[in-house]
């Protein structure tokens, strides 16, 4: 029988490139993830709460090693000195939920960081935030930057995998390095003096979403992948 021929599927540019370091470049392709068109929700109760001090700080992730949330709590403070009304909103849940609060008590946070645990889609505090973070140190091609977008909102996030391609600097967002509380800061900051920057930013990424990353397109990347494999020598 002939060897079954094989093909890597990578969700961004960034995997691909790590796979063709393995193997062959021309038995790898590129379908990008995609996510649907966010359904409305209602504001989750304690971020509308917030809302009622001043603008919101969104974060979807899980409470665990990696997704860069010691980062953020290091650069609230230098955030706060600017924006003495903005919080954070973060929602999910995972093993690190008390040694980021106790993050926060050291550095003072603690009363602009609310940890709201799992909800019922994004949705609940997407619809409640003026912009996103994403401050992981790792990332193939993340979901919920995708979901930010898709809902309307400019993202701050951290170069790492393929966030950059979702995410384009200066356009729908801001992109800063990994592991780098100033920087960070610096932009969350830059966006929080700006509302009609976010709203630009905002716009810009839905569209993005819109033209790029639905998961129609996802099927359809996904399908003429496999009509590739069968023309594969």
């Amino acid at each position: 029988l002939a060897p079954l021929a094989s093909l890597v599927l990578c969700v961004c540019e960034a995997e691909r490139r790590l796979a063709a370091s393995v193997g062959p470049e021309r038995r790898t392709r590129v379908v990008h993830n995609g996510v649907p068109e966010p359904d409305p929700a209602p504001v989750h109760p304690e971020v509308a709460r917030l809302r009622e001090r001043g603008p919101v700080v969104g974060v979807v992730t899980l409470l665990r090693p990696g997704k860069g949330l010691e980062t953020l709590v290091d650069a609230l403070p230098e955030v706060l000195a600017a924006h003495p009304d903005a919080a954070v909103a973060v929602a999910g849940s995972g093993p690190d939920r008390e040694q980021i609060e106790a993050r926060a008590r050291e550095r003072g946070v603690a009363g602009a960081l609310l940890l709201i645990g799992e909800t019922a889609g994004p949705m609940p505090l997407l619809a409640g935030a003026d912009l996103f973070l994403s401050a992981s140190w790792a990332e193939s091609f993340p979901y919920n930057v995708l979901e930010a977008m898709a809902a309307g909102l400019p993202v701050v996030a951290t170069d790492v995998g393929g966030t950059a391609e979702a995410v384009a600097h200066g356009m729908t967002g801001l992109v800063v390095p990994p592991r780098d509380p100033a920087a960070m800061a610096a932009a969350l900051s830059e966006l929080l003096a700006d509302p009609d920057r976010r709203a630009a930013f905002g716009a810009a990424g839905r569209r993005r979403v819109a033209e790029r990353f639905t998961v129609d397109r996802m099927i359809d990347g996904t399908a003429a992948a496999y009509r590739d494999l069968g023309a594969l020598p």
